[in-house]
């Protein structure tokens, strides 16, 4: 529920985000947009000046607790499990307790044969990759992970599982604790990197 606390721009933001859960960023438009705001086109065009102008803070939006976790982990400084752990149930905790956000998510693929957005969503992508890759490293000089794990990879098989899980999380109505389901599935991703006093003995 949109209150008054937010500016006009936030609002129209939160609808758009709405409409992207409910119709799929297709059926976003300013059309649409004014009706659910229940404003005319010409009074959302003083606000934003394209659509594209409205996905992109969006995409803002979405991305917008994304500092603040990676500068968390970063002042913790705990072990690179942990950190991993708490890097994507951040994300999750985040997802349920907002879940139309989700549906951005899932819209990325579609979203980047956009021009003018397909970078900002690359951007996006790509630094939560290269973050999580800076901390597989930092697990495999600290000696918790095996030394010829390939970071980039992993990273790939964490971020990719993720993201299977949030769309069977939406395919399934929220049934179950994305939260839960997150943490239960990277630790044992994480257990196959981990060193072992077998793979110590090797």
């Amino acid at each position: 529920m949109k209150q008054n606390i937010f500016s006009r721009e936030e609002r129209i933001i939160l609808s758009a985000v709405e409409i992207i859960d409910e119709l799929g960023i297709d059926g976003l438009s300013i059309r649409e947009l004014a009706k659910k705001e229940k404003v005319t086109e010409g009074a959302l065009y003083r606000h934003f000046k394209s659509k594209s102008d409205i996905i992109t803070e969006v995409i803002k939006y979405y991305s917008r607790y994304d500092l603040n976790i990676m500068n968390t982990i970063n002042k913790n400084k705990t072990d690179a499990k942990t950190s991993i752990l708490f890097f994507i149930n951040s994300f999750a905790e985040y997802y349920e307790n907002y879940p139309e956000i989700t549906a951005v998510f899932c819209s990325f693929e579609s979203l980047i044969y956009e021009p003018g957005i397909e970078s900002q969503v690359i951007e996006l992508l790509d630094r939560r990759r290269a973050f999580l890759i800076s901390i597989i490293e930092h697990g495999k000089k600290s000696g918790e992970f095996k030394g010829n794990l390939n970071s980039e990879d992993f990273a790939d098989i964490i971020l990719g599982s993720f993201r299977q899980l949030i769309f069977r999380w939406r395919i399934k109505q929220h049934e179950f604790s994305i939260k839960e389901k997150s943490t239960d599935m990277i630790s044992l991703i994480l257990e196959s990197a981990e060193i072992t006093k077998s793979t110590e003995m090797q």
